[in-house]
């Protein structure tokens, strides 16, 4: 076993031992709480931000442009075992999400387009210039083949 090998085991039993830990401590009260992964990609002027949301209803997923942060937050509800099954083990979160990007400049609300299709959120970040108001921008479903659409903004709308 290579020492690369050796870590991730050791790595495993750690998250195992600390995950452990925290449900010990704090019981079912962070079974609700998980974390989309995240990936940032660069493609001529344009940024895109694209999150892992297998699962997620588009309704259930606010995207939020409040001067120099993308917010991004839902949740996501699984489905109850059926009567008579039991879950013996269970790796899959669900429950409410918030994830913050602090870009370093302001971004113009009117050039963020999201879409969400395949269980993947991928949000476009043109034009990343002054702009001095929240808005939300809307998740569209569909056919991805139009990615530059403009995206319908919700001018004044913080929350999420």
């Amino acid at each position: 076993m290579g020492i690369q090998s050796q870590f991730a085991v050791r790595r495993n039993r750690l998250d195992s031992q600390f995950d452990a830990m925290i449900r010990d401590a704090f019981g079912g009260q962070l079974a609700a709480v998980w974390t989309p992964a995240a990936r940032f990609v660069q493609s001529g002027d344009d940024v895109f931000v694209d999150l892992e949301l297998p699962g997620a209803k588009a309704d259930d997923i606010a995207v939020d442009v409040l001067d120099d942060t993308l917010v991004v937050a839902g949740r996501r509800d699984m489905a109850e075992v059926p009567e008579g099954e039991k879950v013996l083990v269970n790796e899959m979160r669900s429950g409410a999400f918030r994830r913050e990007f602090k870009l370093g400049t302001r971004i113009d609300p009117d050039s963020v387009d999201a879409h969400y299709s395949d269980g993947i959120l991928r949000i476009k970040l043109s034009a990343l210039v002054a702009a001095h108001r929240p808005a939300r921008v809307t998740v569209r479903t569909g056919s991805p083949s139009d990615v530059s659409q403009a995206a319908e903004v919700v001018e004044g709308t913080s929350e999420s």
